[in-house]
């Protein structure tokens, strides 16, 4: 027998019901024998309240013992059998008489004309009056069998856990940040991109400032609930401009060592005050991106320890060392792949670069067809090289996009003459970061807008009028 629960308010609500339905003509149990098809005063009440029948008899007891029931022995209140009132017996109705023992006088004899009209009247109408009740059977039909309906009314229903339940549920949870194509020294000029997005060493700089702290902000002043568990930061290559095109050795500023050196203290600067605000331990996984490369070529052979992005997640590392900050780890890649593994779920994170699904034939899709196809990629040779992953993190086509099989991260640099020259879409700077539930796995996605409206028009909201290039006056 289940606990008692119940309130007064609960248990006089019951014993009313019941009351009300022996009022009403409806029987206590045990009486009217011979007459099972009434229904009980009972079974009225726990209709009417949507209670199991059992478990309202089992709480208001019986006419036999009235103070046996659990409303009695916690309340001291009882059902009032005596409100039952009988209802009238119904005389039967008198046995049908024999149509051939009416006596009907003789009268004059019918015309045969209009018997035949009345013999055709009659079928005419027993054939109508066939059809509407089979389509009237079509139709309850449908309704029970096609569209799942009943003669009875619908009443809404829900059922909320307790406060215990949801709270178990919850656990802890740990944040993802991805950070990638921040291509720190590449600069675009506002002209060049009739307005929408410039860049250069100082907006580098600020945009980084804003990655990390609007991902602190969103893990204190704005987080709800026991802090993560752990933050793990995710370098996805590209951190720096690099020399792989000409053109780029022609705009970039500072030079490529000085920006290897700079971009990995400020990365320092962003972990330290993740250290200092959020105060959880934090993971460093870093990868290797195609700008970060020393050879002229993409090449596969020492494509990790020759990467100038792992140089400055290296300079990264030395100046949290330096700074004694504790429980901060450090990895780095020895090939285009980094696993790692957060409550058991298993993560892939590449650039993007060697995830294969290139070529053409993507049409207005763009470059989300590129994305699905890497991605399905990487998680099948994932699983054929016996590392099965969950979810898949990638960059490089400096476009933000949520696949079955993970996330491709969106950019620092934001849209630049490379991305409009390939006429793809043009997305603010924009990185991700995820909260990782044990049980649910990713249960927030959480973008991290880095731009701001001095630095493009991208920045400054929706444009109500578009302006010709050059005016009249000009």
């Amino acid at each position: 027998m289940p606990p008692y629960s119940h309130s007064l308010q609960q248990a006089k609500r019951e014993i009313a019901q019941v009351e009300k339905a022996l009022a009403e003509g409806h029987p206590p149990e045990g009486q009217l024998p011979g007459r099972n098809w009434q229904k009980t005063a009972i079974r009225i009440a726990a209709e009417r309240l949507g209670i199991d029948p059992q478990s309202l008899r089992s709480r208001i007891g019986s006419p036999r013992a009235p103070k046996s029931c659990r409303h009695w022995v916690r309340y001291r209140i009882k059902v009032d059998w005596s409100k039952y009132v009988p209802p009238p017996e119904v005389e039967p109705p008198p046995p049908p008489v024999a149509l051939d023992k009416i006596l009907v006088e003789p009268g004059p004899a019918a015309d045969p004309i209009e018997l035949r009209r009345l013999r055709d009247e009659r079928d005419s109408l027993r054939a109508s009056l066939k059809e509407a009740e089979r389509r009237a059977g079509d139709a309850e039909a449908r309704e029970r069998d096609i569209l799942g309906l009943t003669k009875d009314p619908l009443r809404p229903r829900l059922v909320v856990p307790s406060a215990d339940d949801i709270r178990s549920s919850r656990g802890e949870r740990t944040v993802i940040i991805h950070l990638s194509d921040v291509q720190y020294g590449e600069t675009v000029l506002l002209e060049e991109m009739d307005g929408l997005n410039r860049y250069d060493s100082t907006v580098a700089k600020n945009r980084l400032g804003r990655f990390f702290s609007h991902a602190a902000d969103l893990m204190t002043t704005y987080w709800k609930g026991d802090p993560p568990a752990e933050i793990i930061l995710c370098l996805g290559g590209d951190l720096i401009s690099g020399n792989l095109h000409a053109e780029l050795e022609q705009t970039n500023f500072p030079t490529v060592p000085e920006t290897v050196r700079e971009v990995g203290e400020h990365i320092a600067g962003g972990i330290i005050m993740l250290r200092n605000e959020v105060k959880r331990p934090l993971r460093v996984y870093a990868v290797p991106g195609n700008h970060g490369r020393t050879t002229p070529k993409p090449q596969s052979k020492h494509r990790a320890s020759s990467s100038l992005d792992l140089l400055a997640a290296d300079f990264a590392e030395a100046v949290t060392r330096g700074a004694k900050v504790k429980d901060v780890s450090f990895y780095k890649a020895h090939s285009p792949d980094v696993y790692f593994s957060v409550y058991n779920w298993h993560w892939l994170l590449n650039h993007g670069d060697t995830m294969s699904g290139k070529g053409g034939g993507t049409g207005f899709i763009g470059q989300a067809a590129v994305i699905i196809k890497g991605h399905r990629k990487l998680v099948d040779t994932s699983w054929r090289s016996g590392r099965p992953v969950h979810f898949v993190l990638t960059a490089d086509r400096h476009t933000s996009l949520r696949t079955t099989f993970g996330w491709a991260n969106g950019s620092v640099v934001g849209y630049n003459d490379y991305a409009r020259d390939l006429r793809a879409d043009p997305e603010p700077a924009r990185q991700d970061m995820l909260v990782v539930h044990p049980r649910l796995g990713v249960i927030s996605e959480q973008p991290l807008w880095l731009g701001a409206p001095d630095e493009g028009s991208l920045y400054a909201g929706p444009a109500t009028v578009v302006r010709p290039q050059w005016n009249e006056k000009e």
